[in-house]
């Protein structure tokens, strides 16, 4: 059986300025608690966002109520 996952994409900092390490941190560890793990974070390299892709385990309850019709 495959993994399946459900995905979140958050978007920190502004044009002008980038995200703060608590920032990031305190993002970090409010989605770890709610079972999510990271899977990327970028930064484009003119810019000063950043871009955290989060990932977690569908649970066999969402994975049943996506199903289709039988």
């Amino acid at each position: 059986m495959t993994a399946e996952w459900e995905y979140d994409v958050h978007t920190l900092g502004t044009i002008w300025r980038g995200p703060s390490p608590d920032e990031l941190a305190s993002l970090l560890n409010a989605a770890a608690a709610e079972g999510w793990e990271t899977v990327s974070v970028t930064s484009p390299s003119n810019g000063n966002r950043w871009f955290i892709v989060l990932r977690r385990s569908l649970a066999k309850k969402v994975r049943k109520r996506r199903d289709p019709w039988p």
